[in-house]
């Protein structure tokens, strides 16, 4: 779970747009499809919409 966290905020930190975002992740093949999952779960729990709204986490 924390690798996941980790690479999620790596990603999704002021919505990419930083010098530093990351643009890959390398996972090795034994944890890929454990990672994928993990990420995908993780990803689907974001609130995208206005960010005004103080309920949003990840802008348009």
């Amino acid at each position: 779970d924390v690798p996941v966290r980790t690479a999620h905020r790596a990603l999704f930190t002021h919505a990419g747009q930083v010098c530093f975002a990351a643009s890959r992740i390398f996972v090795h093949s034994t944890l890929h499809d454990a990672f994928v999952s993990k990420s995908v779960e993780l990803a689907k729990k974001y609130i995208v919409g206005d960010p005004f709204d103080l309920t949003t986490e990840q802008g348009p």
